[in-house]
């Protein structure tokens, strides 16, 4: 636990400064409370669909094996997307 909050503590810095870096002048803020936004929504949405998704396996004492295979796989297959998604995002120059 510590190793992860040490490394944590250190790569929030530098994703602050990066963030400050290619923002543009004086919107370094407010496009880092946007990053900060959507990891929390997105949270919150996956919570909410694999809730729904695992409520259709329910048994008497709780939920199938397959209930959880079956969520796991979306959640593996909507990460891959995003991976895949990311490599298409265009390259950019900083003006200086």
């Amino acid at each position: 636990g510590f190793f992860i909050g040490f490394a944590i503590g250190v790569l929030y810095d530098h994703l602050i400064a990066g963030t400050d870096d290619l923002a543009a002048h004086g919107e370094g803020g407010s496009t880092f409370g946007m990053m900060n936004f959507f990891p929390f929504i997105g949270a919150i949405v996956f919570q909410w669909i694999t809730g729904i998704i695992l409520s259709y396996f329910q048994t008497d004492t709780g939920f199938t094996a397959l209930g959880f295979q079956i969520t796991f796989l979306f959640v593996m297959v909507t990460v891959v997307i995003a991976g895949l998604l990311l490599m298409r995002i265009p390259k950019f120059i900083i003006e200086q």
